[in-house]
C-alpha cells in the first residue's frame, strides 16, 4: 500500500494530510497539531465541525496537556507554591495549554506499512504559561496512519530543575449517522459536581453506569462523566449504521476515560487521559491512587501511546 504526506486546506486551515490508497488523516499544526479528520476506508471516525473550527472551538481531536480536563478553581500548588492557571489574563479551567499552541514538525516518515508525522511544541516559551505551569518543558506528538487504525504517540520532557506533574489525553469527536454502541472498562469512576469537578469519591462504576462495562446505546445516555481504567482493558464503540468497530489500545499509564455525550449529540467523545480531572489537586489532597497523576524527575520524560484500530463490525 502506497502512503504520502503532503501539504493541504481542510475546512480554511493549512494543514497536512497522511494519506493511503483508501484511509487519511488531517492535522492542523498551527492549531495544536489537532487531528480534524480521520477517515479510514471511506468511513468517518474523527472529524470536525466546520463552524467550531472557524471559531476555533473544541472539535476534531485535541490534545489535551499538561492538564487535562478541569482544575478546580483554576488553581493548584507546585512544589509547596499556589498557582492559577490563567489565558490572556484570565483564569484558565480547561485542558491545559497545548490545543491552541502551535506545533513544529519535527520529522517524518513513509514506510510500505505506515505513514507518521512528529511535532513538538514548548508551551513553556509563553511567559504567562510558564506563570501558571512553571516548568520548562517540550511537547513532542507523533501521529501514524496504518492501514487500518491511527496511532497517537506523545513524549513529555520535563526540562526544568524540579520534578514536573503533568497530564496528556486527547478529545476525539467521534461523529457517527445512526448511533453509538460503546463499552468502556471500568470499575471506579470519579464522581463529579454539576460543573464536572471532583467531589472526591470514588465509589463503583456499574452503580452508576449500569452495563457500560458490557456496552450501551449512545442514545439513550446523556454523559460527561471520569471513569477510572480497569486493568489494560480497551474501551469499544461500534458505529451502528456505518457498521465499523473502533477498538481504544494505550499504554498502560493512560489510566482514565472521560466520555462526553451531550444529550441528543451525533456525536460521541471517548478520552484516554493519563489522569483523572483535577489531578493535582486529588494528588495533594491525599488521593492519589484515582488521581493517576505522573510526577517527571528533572531532565526526564515520560511517553504512552493511544491507538485507534479500526474493524467491520
Amino acid at each position: 500500500m502506497a502512503y504520502r504526506i503532503k501539504n493541504d486546506v481542510f475546512m480554511g486551515e493549512e494543514v497536512i494530510r497522511i494519506e493511503n490508497d483508501s484511509s487519511y488523516i488531517i492535522i492542523d499544526p498551527k492549531w495544536g497539531a489537532n487531528i480534524l479528520a480521520f477517515i479510514c476506508d471511506g468511513v468517518s471516525i474523527i472529524n470536525s465541525d466546520e463552524e467550531t473550527v472557524k471559531n476555533k472551538g473544541f472539535t476534531g481531536c485535541p490534545v489535551l496537556y499538561p492538564t487535562p480536563n478541569r482544575v478546580k478553581d483554576c488553581k493548584t500548588s507546585y512544589n509547596g507554591k499556589e498557582y492559577t492557571q490563567t489565558k490572556d489574563g484570565k483564569p484558565h479551567m480547561l485542558h491545559g495549554y497545548a490545543y491552541y499552541k502551535e506545533f513544529e514538525v519535527v520529522d517524518t516518515e513513509i514506510t510500505d506499512n505506515f505513514a507518521s508525522v512528529s511535532l513538538s511544541v514548548k508551551i513553556s516559551d509563553d511567559k504567562e504559561v510558564l506563570s501558571s505551569y512553571p516548568f520548562e518543558n517540550r511537547l513532542e506528538v507523533k501521529y501514524i496512519l496504518t492501514e487500518n487504525s491511527l496511532r497517537v504517540e506523545h513524549k513529555a520532557e520535563n526540562l526544568s530543575e524540579s520534578p514536573m506533574p503533568y497530564g496528556f489525553g486527547l478529545h476525539p469527536y467521534f461523529y457517527y449517522k445512526g448511533d453509538a454502541f460503546f463499552s468502556i472498562p471500568s470499575d471506579k469512576y470519579v464522581e463529579t459536581t454539576d460543573k464536572v469537578i471532583p467531589t472526591r469519591n470514588f465509589p463503583n462504576t456499574p452503580d452508576k453506569f449500569g452495563d457500560i462495562n458490557k456496552g450501551i446505546l449512545a442514545s439513550s445516555v446523556q454523559l460527561d462523566n471520569n471513569l477510572i481504567r480497569s486493568g489494560n482493558e480497551k474501551a469499544v464503540l461500534t458505529f451502528t449504521e456505518e457498521k465499523v468497530k473502533i477498538t481504544f489500545d494505550a499504554s498502560e499509564n493512560f489510566r482514565h476515560f472521560v466520555v462526553y455525550h451531550p444529550k441528543n449529540a451525533n456525536f460521541i467523545c471517548i478520552e484516554n487521559q493519563t489522569c483523572s480531572i483535577d489531578a493535582n489537586n486529588l494528588l495533594l489532597e491525599g488521593f492519589g491512587e484515582y488521581a493517576n497523576q505522573i510526577i517527571i524527575e528533572p531532565k526526564k520524560s515520560d511517553s504512552g501511546y493511544i491507538e485507534y484500530i479500526v474493524e467491520k463490525a
